[in-house]
């Protein structure tokens, strides 16, 4: 096991490597999938022996295997704070998304009181159920709901059985919803 140096990690420059050696390990480090000891030997001028040399005086290959495991580590932990960021700028718009869609509804429960089939209505309802769903999913739930009516024959994953009240029809005018 290749020693630690004074930072704690693999891949800085080891106590007993000299530059030129740290300096052709670098090169091997930063080749990525694609290094070889040829390659920084012909990048370095050097024979492909003394890079073998260096190579297993310095543990390159557990070095270079700690390097990747840090960068896999760093750019899984970025891309989860990235994935955190978008959900909650999403369940903002949600949010958003269902306010605007109360401001609506009452506006158009208060100017259309005959008007029971409104298109204006059906577009508000949309609204809110899309604003809904988009805060659902940004919460974690990332399967869909489906509603069980009346005994239906399906079998979901997530199963919420809600009794038939009328609702979802297109005679429904929402005035029994509190807002």
């Amino acid at each position: 096991m290749a020693k630690k140096d004074y930072e704690g990690q693999l891949w800085t420059r080891q106590a007993n490597e000299s530059s030129k050696a740290y300096e052709a390990f670098s090169l091997y480090r930063d080749m990525g999938r694609e290094r070889t000891l040829p390659k920084v030997a012909e990048a370095c001028g050097k024979s492909v022996s003394l890079m073998n040399k260096w190579s297993q005086a310095n543990n390159w290959v557990e070095r270079v295997r700690a390097y990747d495991d840090e960068v896999d580590r760093q750019a899984a932990q970025a891309h989860l704070a990235d994935i955190a960021k978008a959900r909650a700028r999403q369940r903002k718009l949600a949010a958003s998304m269902q306010g605007v869609g109360i401001e609506l509804l009452q506006e158009i429960r208060k100017a259309c009181k005959d008007n029971k089939d409104n298109p204006a209505l059906r577009d508000v309802v949309q609204l809110l159920k899309t604003g809904m769903e988009q805060e659902r999913i940004c919460m974690g739930d990332v399967g869909e709901v489906i509603e069980e009516r009346n005994g239906g024959d399906t079998t979901p994953a997530v199963q919420i059985y809600i009794p038939d009240n009328g609702r979802g029809n297109d005679r429904d005018n929402f005035e029994d919803i509190e807002v």
